[in-house]
């Protein structure tokens, strides 16, 4: 109490001090400071002056104004021991300070007291951090900007899961929370709301795509849709795992650090028959008795790791230093939003499943369970512009956020009519009335969407196209769908992905009803010259609009129930999916650059499911279904085994639309990520041939196989 009014008389004293009080002031105001450069400012002197004051007095830094311990290696000791030997010396050093701030810590001698307690512990992260994740260019201009959560999930099994969160800027981490489900109320309850309840909600908070963040994902758009604040920069992020790179580089920390000793216990304990995880009873209890332990170990790790020093990233300076410092210099600006009183997860969960089906009616539903009205904070300093609320944007942000993402590219085909893209609502409401989708000039007008729907329905924090393309093999030689059935099955996936709050509106691109048809080729009735010219020009343009990086690509790989080839009329190509020339070029297009989670196998939908967006993309993407990007010559030699409806005679024309795609991709592409796809070393040989053809401007390659550790750059 004495230091904070010392300080605050000094901010309203005059600045001109006599020279007998002058010495024992600064010195005073040092002790409690502790930074040469604010006395200076509170006492009108130059910093030099005060340096060398504070010099002549013996007192260079703040570690001189605080003694050793008496006890120094006993209290390494300890710490070694309760820590474990996986924290190295910077490790230790933020243990000793965040458990023992009142000591000193001289790096050199607890670096030597660490080499005779345990010699191992001092090398540790030279042992164990043998692969690390990129972290690559980031930008963040304060604490809290964004904050990056995930879950660790290395004892699922034993139903413990450890959830994270990290802020990107400063590396503080604000929660390390052990779980004994995940289940999104779970995740929300127990280990979302208490953090924002302490640490008010962040600008944005970014996680992964899984299930468990739904109710966290509702409740920040709900805050944000509340305070005014639904345009601009989004309240909530879904990345996938190669992007979260601040949280999943922390993770291994939290594995090896405090995972690792439960993960030997379990070993001892299931090789005497103490544990058997096939048990549910025996996986219930032992997850009973450790999650609180597992906590104890996260609290430490939390403690240890805010107080530590970051090594800064090569040629960025201000990425290091102790992570709470750098949260205390770079503060969050004010403006932020904080939970209202009496949000619970339930409430959330039950408004969350009336919203996302009717978006619509959420100021009813909020309504209607009593949710009380957001708080912002607002900062004191009002001239700094922060806590307004940004309105929705113009059409022509929305044009510029299409140009963006590369919708440019596809301008051309769309002005001229030669590709008109299905209004996926329209084909939800079609197949649900048990319609079959006729040739596109038999369409109504209201089956379409129109360039400025498409420039409408983009959103800039999603780094999509509203633009899908549909790869499928016709049925029949004059129809692809005689039935309805692929019709039924586009609209359910169709339907789970316009459950996503970020797709309001998904152009469809179907060969039959985007592209000009022969109306009735049995009879005659075939295309005019200009339709004629159209669909050669639309066809030039389907290598862009199947390898696009931000289009949606869906995969009817299997035939539907009750089609079978044997019935089929004599000249229908009967091959499955991928034996048909176009089924596997626009299989190939997909697999280039495009993102996994964009090209979806509709193939692998199970019956009787009611699709969400999460779910449609976990069971659609299941395995990886991708294969390493083929060159064009490796392309045409495989294409050579696929069969055309019209024979040879579509091959040359395919081979040269393929080569043009694969130059376009790739020449524009900046980095590449293939993770999570079940890759072994034959895939990442395949991929080593393209990176091998062009040494002077190659993509960085991020990740080629995950699950195999291997990394090329």
């Amino acid at each position: 109490m004495h230091g904070a009014l010392l300080l605050a008389a000094a901010c309203t004293a005059a600045p001109t001090l006599d020279h007998g009080s002058s010495r024992a002031n600064i010195l005073d105001l040092f002790a409690h400071s502790r930074d040469t450069a604010r006395v200076a400012a509170l006492t009108g002197l130059t910093r030099r002056r005060v340096q060398q004051v504070v010099a002549a007095a013996g007192l260079s830094g703040r570690e001189r104004l605080l003694p050793l311990h008496p006890r120094f290696n006993d209290i390494v000791n300890f710490e070694v021991t309760r820590h474990g030997a996986n924290y190295g010396y910077k490790m230790l050093l933020g243990v000793l300070k965040a458990h023992h701030p009142d000591w000193r810590w001289p790096r050199e001698a607890v670096q030597a007291a660490l080499r005779a307690v345990d010699p191992a512990a001092s090398d540790a992260r030279r042992s164990w951090c043998y692969r690390r994740i990129q972290r690559g260019a980031y930008h963040a201009p304060y604490f809290m900007y964004s904050t990056h959560i995930d879950l660790a999930c290395k004892l699922q099994e034993y139903r413990i899961f450890v959830a994270v969160a990290i802020d990107g800027r400063t590396r503080f981490v604000h929660s390390l929370t052990a779980l004994m489900n995940k289940l999104p109320v779970t995740v929300y309850e127990e280990f979302v709301a208490p953090f924002l309840a302490a640490d008010a909600l962040p600008d944005q908070i970014v996680t992964d795509k899984g299930r468990e963040w739904y109710v966290a994902a509702f409740v920040c758009l709900l805050l944000a849709r509340r305070a005014g604040r639904a345009g601009g920069r989004a309240a909530h992020r879904f990345v996938p795992s190669t992007r979260n790179t601040p949280v999943e580089r922390f993770n291994r920390e939290v594995n090896m650090r405090v995972l690792v000793h439960f993960r030997r216990l379990i070993n001892f304990m299931e090789e005497n028959d103490l544990l058997d995880k096939n048990d549910a009873q025996e996986v219930h209890a032992f997850s009973s008795v450790a999650t609180p332990l597992v906590q104890a170990g996260l609290d430490l790790l939390k403690a240890s790791w805010n107080q530590h020093s970051i090594a800064g990233r090569t040629g960025c300076p201000g990425t290091g230093g102790i992570p709470a410092q750098r949260a205390a210099r770079d503060p969050h600006p004010g403006g932020q939003l904080v939970l209202p009183p009496n949000f619970d997860g339930e409430t959330a969960a039950r408004v969350a499943t009336v919203t996302m089906k009717v978006a619509d009616e959420m100021d009813d539903a909020i309504a209607q369970h009593d949710i009380l009205d957001v708080v912002v904070l607002e900062p004191a300093d009002e001239a700094m512009g922060c806590g307004t609320s940004k309105p929705g944007l113009t059409y022509e942000e929305k044009l510029e956020l299409w140009r963006k993402w590369g919708g440019g590219d596809l301008e051309r085909v769309l002005a001229s009519g030669a590709v008109a893209l299905l209004d996926a609502q329209w084909i939800i409401r079609h197949a649900e009335a048990g319609g079959v989708l006729t040739h596109r000039q038999a369409l109504p007008e209201e089956a379409f969407l129109s360039f400025a729907d498409l420039v409408e329905a983009t959103i800039g924090y999603a780094e999509w196209l509203p633009v899908a393309a549909l790869s499928y093999p016709w049925l029949t030689k004059d129809h692809p769908d005689p039935r309805g059935a692929n019709l039924a099955r586009v609209a359910r996936a169709l339907k789970a992905l316009l459950s996503h709050p970020y797709i309001t509106r998904l152009g469809v691109f179907w060969d039959f009803g985007s592209l000009h048809q022969h109306p009735d080729p049995p009879n005659g009735v075939l295309r005019t010259d200009e339709q004629n010219a159209l669909f050669k020009e639309g066809l030039g343009c389907l290598g862009t609009l199947y390898s696009h990086q931000h289009t949606w690509v869906l995969r009817l790989t299997s035939f539907p129930d009750g089609h079978k080839a044997e019935d089929q009329a004599e000249g229908t190509n009967v091959a499955k999916y991928f034996d048909r020339g176009w089924c596997y070029t626009e299989c190939s297009w997909a697999g280039l650059t495009k993102a996994g989670h964009l090209s979806l196998d509709l193939g692998k939908m199970r019956a009787g499911v009611e699709y969400s967006y999460g779910s449609l993309v976990d069971d659609c993407t299941e395995d990886g279904g991708r294969r390493p990007p083929l060159l064009p010559s490796a392309f045409a030699a495989e294409l050579e085994t696929k069969s055309f409806t019209n024979g040879k005679d579509d091959k040359p024309l395919v081979k040269r639309l393929y080569e043009a795609a694969f130059e376009e991709q790739f020449g524009k592409a900046t980095k590449l990520v293939y993770a999570g796809l079940g890759w072994g070393d034959a895939e990442a040989a395949k991929l080593a041939e393209y990176l091998e053809v062009d040494n002077t401007e190659q993509p960085e390659l991020v990740a080629v196989c995950e699950e195999r550790g291997i990394i090329l750059y």
